[in-house]
């Protein structure tokens, strides 16, 4: 993030109202939050918090914002199970198309919507151990929305550290001269 874009996003956020009053306290955990993030990414979310929070939100909220943003809004756990059962519907075990031949498609798990339904279903015993279950769909359906409420609640939690990091400071970081030991 630049020094221009940090200025205005701070300059936003103290405009802001808030039980906790601006300070340079108040502007440090708001950059040790947000230095990750490409500029582009701060301004959105600087913007959408004027428009859609009434108080000035915290650091963690905000990067709750960023990665809707990136990952694009979590489905609801309707709409996941959904999205599982048209791919099992019409697929079954085999959704991994081949990259040679058209309409050709070998046995794998889909590519879902948003990477939480991909890992309830890991977390359930992965693609195949659903396809083949003998359990009914609607244990299967209740199982996947117990599953996914609480990955989702885990998601929302821990995503932001996972976001990515800003372009110019991996290229920093590669320009170092370091290597790893043991990699080339």
């Amino acid at each position: 993030m630049t020094v221009e874009t940090f200025s205005r996003a701070c300059w936003l956020l103290s405009k802001m109202p808030s039980s906790i009053p601006w300070s340079k306290d108040q502007a440090e955990l708001y950059e040790d939050g947000l230095q990750t993030l490409p500029d582009y990414l701060v301004s959105d979310i600087v913007h959408r918090a004027i428009h859609d929070c009434e108080e000035r939100p915290s650091v963690a909220t905000l990067l709750r914002m960023a990665t809707e943003i990136m990952g694009g809004p979590i489905p609801t756990a309707g709409a996941a199970w959904e999205e599982v059962v048209k791919f099992l519907i019409t697929r079954g075990l085999y959704c991994d198309p081949d990259p040679f031949k058209a309409n050709i498609y070998r046995e794998g798990e889909p590519h879902f919507s948003h990477p939480v339904i991909g890992n309830t279903i890991k977390v359930m015993g992965g693609w195949r151990a659903i396809c083949t279950s003998d359990a009914g769909v609607d244990y299967l359906r209740d199982r996947f929305r117990w599953v996914y409420d609480d990955l989702v609640e885990h998601w929302s939690r821990e995503a932001p550290a996972s976001l990515p990091v800003d372009a110019d400071r991996a290229y920093a970081s590669k320009r170092s001269g370091r290597v790893a030991v043991g990699r080339t």
